[in-house]
């Protein structure tokens, strides 16, 4: 698993799945957070940190980021 690779996975992977009422999206969000959760363990933790952190960045509101960021 490239950081490349792993950035795309976050990326595409829908941060807020937990609150979905549809359980297919529910479902979907599980399956990717468990692949992200799985390539973490390739990469150094620090890498996987920044990373997640960016992108959480990216897609969550300030004020509201720090309840997703990877520590």
């Amino acid at each position: 698993m490239t950081e490349q690779e792993f950035r795309e996975l976050c990326i595409k992977h829908d941060l807020t799945y937990a609150y979905s009422d549809d359980p297919r999206w529910w479902r979907k969000g599980v399956v990717t957070h468990d692949a992200i959760k799985t390539a973490a363990k390739s990469l150094p933790h620090d890498v996987v940190v920044r990373i997640w952190n960016e992108v959480v960045d990216e897609k969550i509101l300030p004020g509201s980021r720090e309840m997703f960021y990877w520590s």
